[in-house]
């Protein structure tokens, strides 16, 4: 029997554990479509943006292009490919994503699972917070509770209250 889990921790299971969909089998790409992978526009609209921080910076001789929830590196690759030579050149790409690195990806794209200090340049996290792990808590006659999921059926139950700071988001938001 498996033991209920906050929806925290199921999500995290399911989403980056070891058979975790985020990190295992060919990624996201083969099973839906992001803005990345849905047209070229996306990349050409993100390279303007580039440009434009660039520019604000005063065009540093490294220009830091940090994409967390990095999928297999695809926004990287087609910012670099599109950029033109003298800025592909400052370019410093760096992919932050929990899945092991592609073994075909370019070996300037630099691949780590977390997010490096004093990046000077472009932060992009366009599929990173549609899948961060939260928890679920219900209001009952007897106040908050945290709902809890099974992993195995996904049946839900009450579980514990959750903290003072959290009853008090809660409570107020």
């Amino acid at each position: 029997m498996t033991t209920p889990l906050r929806w925290r921790d199921a999500m995290e299971q399911a989403l980056y554990g070891p058979d975790g969909f985020f990190v295992s089998g060919a990624g996201p790409a083969a099973h839906f479509r992001t803005s990345v992978h849905a047209s070229p526009v996306f990349a050409a609209c993100m390279l303007r943006q580039l440009e434009a921080v660039d520019a604000a910076l005063g065009h540093p001789d490294r220009l830091d292009v940090v994409d967390v929830g990095a999928g297999r590196g695809e926004l990287l690759r087609a910012l670099l490919a599109r950029a033109a030579p003298e800025l592909s050149a400052r370019i410093h790409p760096v992919a932050v994503e929990r899945a092991t690195r592609p073994p075909d990806l370019p070996p300037e794209i630099d691949w780590r699972t977390d997010i490096p200090d004093g990046i000077t340049g472009l932060l992009l996290a366009t599929e990173w917070l549609d899948n961060v792990p939260v928890d679920v808590a219900v209001h009952t006659q007897a106040g908050w509770r945290l709902l809890l999921v099974n992993p195995r059926t996904g049946e839900e139950t009450l579980g514990p209250p959750p903290s003072p700071t959290e009853t008090t988001w809660l409570t107020h938001w």
